[in-house]
């Protein structure tokens, strides 16, 4: 049971609170302000390996090994002496402590770790900057991971780094190392004024033009071979300036011919699909260098292309990316740096014509205003070399057994790779410490082929095009042809249709007139007789002569034999009479062959004329 107090002494004991809860507090407030600043000073580059903060770990590691658990909680409770490698990842305000807003990826990676592991680090770390002249970052790791527990950087693994007893959990890194070039610049002021003609190479342009004059002439020619009445009255050279016209209006998708010959239709189809196809490619490739503004000014694939160019290349001075060039490519023309803004600023500039530098690297400096301000930074050619980087420990299982730190650290990140946390922060890196967005003026890299259509890639649509040229001239001549062997047989048919009606009519005629001079004869020799009787005996020898003689013209002659010759006293007459009928006859005939080579004459004439009238009449006709 609690006493009952009076007011005054409830007084004075709120009076003692209020007094001393700030030096309750204190101590509290002190160590919240030590987590967030560097609490361990050890000098750079001392050599008193009694000043070492690597702490020994050999006793936690023979309990987890005697015990067999797992190491995931084996530096549980540990103040993990790390040494902080200020910078991008590591990020101080002015008083120089971790920023309170966002200290970094690697201060966000290290909370993580020391979350998971059940530690701590932000009351028992050290910051340090560059190595500084006449030291490497080698040199630098191997200090700091020789006096504190971990290093924590962007160390990237190499052979020559393991040789030196260095141990590097799982990479959060990605440290390959590639080729970075600025492009040209953008002329934004400019009227490029041949912008157009981008899409196709020269030599395609001359195809297509000399494809439009030639189809124009083409298709003039198969429309007078196939139909030359229709164009005789026309004039060839303004008919062929206005088929020009239109076979180059075909290439912006007007159809303006009106072809009326089969030969001419097979062209027209042709040149229509034609002029389809590369408009259609024309377009495609306009949209894309719309969207394309540039190309890269390095033209390189490799690092040995740009060997071979003699490229001068920026490195940053002694990091792995430059060790490992020095090393494989000994020609090479390197321009070293000692931080990576000077660095991307120098290939700004134009001291070097490419950077070997890491793709997170170019990945993070691509995004930022102070390096790619007009967004000219692209990423060149192939990856030079894989690798990974990221924390590194002293390779010790035996004196400190530092080594245990690296297999906890290595369990951890590879779990947090596996459930997506290290993706999740370097997306939050990103966009905390970017200022520059390029995502609308991507431009391509130097590797990549330019959009421009070739004459080999084009040659297709010209031979097609070609081919269907040549049939529709196969179909002009062969239909030529034809239609002259129809006209001829058909003229041939009328005339020998004329011949047989004149040959009938002088027939019919020449028919009358022997009729009329039998007749004739007839009534002489009755008259002979009557007057002269002795006509009849003094001719009977001719009259057997004329006899035989009508013999021998032939069995049509027979009629002229009977009748009123059988006393025919004047038989030399009527003789001479036949005789004189056979040269008219003979006479008509030569006359009649003449009247028909004119009749066939004037009837092809003609026959000329009325078909021409009867075709100006069809297109005149509404």
């Amino acid at each position: 049971m609690f006493s009952k107090r009076s007011p005054v002494e409830t007084s004075r004991l709120l009076g003692w609170l209020t007094l001393l809860m700030p030096q309750l507090f204190l101590p509290f407030s002190f160590v919240a302000q030590a987590q967030q600043m560097p609490s361990l000073d050890l000098p750079l580059w001392t050599n008193d390996k009694n000043q070492s903060y690597r702490q020994d770990l050999c006793e936690r590691y023979r309990t987890y090994s005697e015990n067999g658990e797992s190491i995931e909680f084996a530096l549980e409770g540990l103040q993990l002496h790390t040494a902080a490698i200020t910078g991008n990842f590591f990020i101080l305000d002015n008083k120089g402590a971790l920023n309170q807003e966002y200290p970094g990826l690697g201060a966000r990676l290290l909370d993580q770790l020391a979350e998971r592991g059940r530690y701590t680090w932000r009351n028992s770390f050290a910051a340090y900057g560059e190595p500084g002249e006449n030291r490497t970052y080698t040199q630098l790791l191997l200090w700091s991971t020789e006096y504190y527990d971990v290093s924590a950087d962007w160390w990237t693994e190499t052979l020559a780094r393991l040789r030196l007893g260095l141990a590097f959990p799982h990479g959060w890194y990605d440290a390959s190392y590639i080729l970075v070039g600025a492009e040209q610049e953008h002329e934004e002021h400019q009227i490029n004024l041949w912008g157009w003609t981008q899409p196709f190479e020269a030599p395609v342009w001359g195809s297509i033009a000399a494809t439009i004059v030639l189809s124009g002439v083409i298709y003039q020619a198969l429309e007078f071979i196939g139909c030359p009445k229709r164009h005789q009255d026309e004039r060839k050279h303004e008919t062929l300036g206005n088929d020009i016209f239109l076979s180059a209006l075909l290439f912006s998708q007007h159809f303006q011919f009106a072809p009326r010959t089969p030969a001419s239709r097979i062209f027209a189809a042709s040149m229509a699909l034609w002029a389809l196809l590369i408009s259609s490619a024309y377009t495609a490739n306009l949209a894309s260098f719309f969207v394309i503004q540039n190309t890269p000014n390095v033209p390189v694939a490799s690092i040995d292309d740009a060997i071979r160019l003699h490229m001068p290349l920026c490195v940053l001075a002694t990091t792995a990316p430059a060790i490992y060039v020095e090393q494989t490519f000994p020609k090479a023309i390197l321009i070293h740096k000692h931080d990576e803004i000077d660095l991307y600023n120098a290939l700004n500039k134009g001291e070097c014509a490419l950077v070997v530098t890491t793709r997170a690297s170019f990945i993070q400096y691509e995004k930022e205003q102070v390096t790619n301000a007009d967004c000219r930074l692209t990423w060149v050619g192939r990856t030079i070399h894989v690798a990974r980087a990221g924390f590194a420990t002293k390779a010790d299982s035996g004196k400190h057994c530092t080594s245990l730190i690296a297999d906890v650290l290595n369990l951890h990140l590879i779990e947090m790779e596996g459930d997506g946390t290290i993706n999740a922060l370097w997306k939050e890196h990103l966009t905390r410490t970017s200022d520059q967005d390029c995502s609308a003026l991507h431009k391509q890299s130097a590797g990549t082929t330019s959009p421009r259509n070739s004459i080999q890639e084009m040659a297709g649509l010209f031979i097609l095009h070609l081919m269907l040229t040549g049939v529709a001239i196969v179909v002009a001549v062969f239909d030529k042809f034809w239609i002259n062997h129809k006209e001829k047989e058909h003229r041939r048919r009328i005339t020998l249709a004329a011949a047989a009606a004149s040959t009938d009519q002088s027939t019919t005629d020449m028919k009358g007139r022997l009729d009329d001079g039998d007749k004739k004869n007839r009534e002489s020799v009755s008259r002979n007789n009557d007057e002269d009787p002795s006509y009849s005996a003094n001719n009977e020898s001719f009259s057997s002569n004329l006899d035989a003689r009508l013999s021998r013209l032939g069995p049509g002659f027979g009629l002229l034999r009977g009748g009123g010759l059988d006393d025919r006293p004047n038989k030399r007459r009527a003789a001479t009479n036949i005789e004189y009928q056979l040269a008219e006859l003979q006479l008509r005939n030569e006359q009649l062959e003449m009247k028909m080579d004119q009749r066939h004459d004037a009837m092809q004439k003609a026959l000329g004329d009325i078909t021409e009238l009867l075709k100006r009449g069809k297109e005149t006709a509404p």
